[in-house]
């Protein structure tokens, strides 16, 4: 934050570090030096360490934050909230406690939801609904929901952002940016977690939650792809009466997983149900690679029919192909307890910050879990296996991919949920064949091919930039900018090696080719046949074969020599 913006905000700044103090945090204020910008009053007499009273004085320092951040209001709720969904960047007492973080805020009057939504859409709120309700349904930190019905009569809800809260969350996290840099300068390597990174994912996430278009396009994905399922629906979006400030969806209504009543009134098994929200969820993480990454209990309603209608698809999680087989692995390696295998995904979905001791990393793994999968299978729980892996990964400074974490927080909050419905459910058991099936995929023929085509196509790419890096060497070497001298006496041993290593990796990529060639005029009927086989593929084959066995006997020769 540069100085106009600092005097610009300086109420505001003001506001957050007296709210600090007044909840038992005066002396990191002090300590960041961020006392300095309190009144003048406060800075002549001293800072004033306020007394906690009498409700606070128990409470830990991460609830006691988590009221700093209620009482800031919006932007720092949504921040809380925010973080606690990676609790790979900050301690795990605080991400329980943020957990908790409610949305104490009051509704905005029915005249401002009227000039915002008007004003997005262009048209009188009269003209644009045959009824809209001018008291919301629900009211929350970013914003607010109203029902309302169109005039081709489907009925809708329609989100509406707070007036003024694009702005006044733009401000904040200029502050909080300022704030994480005083704590990054001061601390050094000592701070037990990383405030920037927290601040610029929060900002990133933030961003990203006040484009009502993002959340409508997340929506729609998730509506399509179960558009043929019977078990459960997403929201129709209404993109007409949808811009980055409203969202007017299809009107899902059902009642809520805890509600026995309705259960026993509607007939409804509750185990059948607990199956198909595990079965649903399992689709997206597995086949999908898009999913739903907020399924609590208020945002899962269930139809009169027993069908699951899902709400509020603004946090949601991508699984590329190598994400949802590493997701796949840790499964395989915890119900066949390959715990080689558990460890080799776990690193494959962080990304390191230091070199790991890998011994040290194996034994811990082994050590929780063993404990954990020693219980009766009642009481294993994914979401105290999601928090020791979590806990690792702090301890060896391992930051795991977010999708992943969302992944693990979402299916936590589902074995919770599945567990309500049907205490005995082994989500372990559900989940297996699942991940068998994904790996199964990895060695088929149309999976082999693919990848061996896309190892073509990078290679082929490699080759065609690899004669322009050499001219640029050759320019640097030239004109003195690069420098080298080999003094090792194994220098022309090393480079026979090398040009070995290089020799066969070509002979490896026509090896690859030949196989690919092959296999495509297999398919093709109308080819010359010798015996019923293609003579292409025969011949392509049997030029695999032979440079293959070149391949091995040069590289046992070259062991042996």
């Amino acid at each position: 934050m540069n100085i106009s913006e600092t005097y610009s905000n300086i109420g505001r700044v003001r506001q957050i570090i007296n709210v600090l103090i007044k909840h038992g945090f005066g002396q990191i204020v002090s300590y960041l030096h961020l006392d300095k910008y309190l009144s003048f009053g406060k800075r002549f007499f001293g800072l004033k360490i306020e007394k906690l009273s009498e409700k606070e004085i128990d409470l830990s320092p991460a609830e006691r934050l988590t009221l700093v951040l209620e009482e800031l209001g919006p932007t720092f709720i949504k921040f809380g909230q925010i973080m606690s969904t990676r609790p790979d960047l900050m301690p795990l007492d605080f991400v329980e406690a943020f957990t908790r973080l409610q949305d104490r805020v009051k509704p905005f009057s029915y005249e401002e939801a009227k000039n915002i939504v008007e004003g997005e859409l262009g048209q009188p709120i009269e003209k644009l609904f045959k009824s809209f309700d001018k008291e919301p349904i629900a009211a929350a930190s970013i914003s607010q929901v109203h029902y309302a019905t169109l005039n081709t009569g489907e009925e809708v809800v329609v989100k509406i952002q707070r007036p003024g809260i694009q702005k006044n969350i733009l401000t904040d996290i200029r502050i909080l940016y300022m704030i994480a840099n005083y704590i990054d300068k001061r601390l050094g390597d000592d701070k037990l977690f990383e405030p920037l990174l927290l601040v610029e994912e929060f900002d990133n996430s933030i961003r990203r939650e006040l484009d009502f278009v993002i959340e409508a396009s997340n929506t729609e994905k998730l509506h399509n792809n179960f558009k043929d399922d019977p078990n459960i629906r997403f929201s129709n979006v209404w993109w007409d009466y949808t811009t980055s400030r409203v969202l007017t969806l299809e009107r899902l209504s059902g009642f809520r997983i805890d509600d026995d009543e309705k259960f026993k009134q509607y007939k409804i098994d509750k185990g059948k149900l607990a199956e198909k929200i595990i079965y649903a969820y399992l689709k997206q993480f597995f086949e999908d690679g898009f999913f739903h990454a907020d399924p609590h209990m208020g945002n899962i309603l269930i139809s009169p029919e027993g069908k699951i209608l899902v709400l509020d698809c603004g946090m949601v999680g991508y699984l590329h192909r190598e994400l949802k087989e590493n997701f796949a692995q840790v499964f395989v390696g915890i119900v066949t307890r390959d715990f080689e295998k558990l460890v080799d995904a776990y690193i494959k979905l962080g990304m390191m910050t230091q070199p790991i001791d890998y011994v040290s990393f194996h034994k811990d793994i082994v050590a929780y879990m063993e404990r954990h999968l020693d219980v009766p299978i009642k009481q294993f729980k994914i979401s105290e296996v999601f928090m020791d892996t979590l806990a690792n990964a702090q301890k060896y400074k391992i930051r795991v991919n977010v999708d992943f974490l969302l992944l693990m927080r979402s299916l936590a909050i589902l074995e919770n949920i599945s567990r309500k419905l049907k205490p005995d459910m082994n989500i372990l058991e559900i989940t297996k064949p699942y991940a068998f099936d994904l790996l199964k995929k990895k060695f088929t023929f149309k999976d082999i091919k693919g990848g061996l085509l896309k190892l073509v196509f990078d290679l082929t790419d490699t080759s065609r930039e690899f004669p322009k890096q050499i001219k640029q060497i050759l320019r640097k070497v030239q004109t003195g900018g690069l420098r080298f001298e080999i003094t090792n006496p194994m220098d022309k041993k090393i480079e026979a090696g090398m040009e070995r290593l290089g020799n066969k990796i070509s002979i490896g990529i026509i090896i690859a080719g030949l196989a690919i060639a092959s296999g495509i005029v297999l398919q093709n009927s109308t080819a010359p046949a010798l015996f019923g086989i293609p003579l292409l593929t025969l011949l392509g084959y049997c030029g695999v074969g032979f440079i293959t066995i070149f391949l091995i006997v040069s590289i046992i020769s070259y062991n042996k020599g």
